[in-house]
């Protein structure tokens, strides 16, 4: 079978380890989406989902990068 799309193998084919446990939640900034993990006191960026070309060439939302701010949870 294949599949043509942008999803991750991981989200498609579930291993059962569910987006909960590693703390990862998808963030807006500045319209930017930014999925980030939280890494003690602070978010480290995962990945990057944006449309514009700009966007991935800005080193303030390069993966790896640490940011210190505190979501909204509802």
């Amino acid at each position: 079978m294949i599949l043509y799309t942008v999803v991750p193998q991981e989200d498609i084919f579930s291993t059962g380890q569910l987006q909960e446990q590693n703390k990862e939640m998808t963030v807006a900034i500045n319209n930017v989406q930014l999925v980030v993990q939280q890494k003690e006191d602070k978010w480290e960026i995962i990945r990057l989902i944006s449309s514009d070309p700009n966007d991935y060439l800005n080193e303030h939302y390069q993966p790896g990068q640490l940011l210190s701010f505190k979501p909204y949870l509802q």
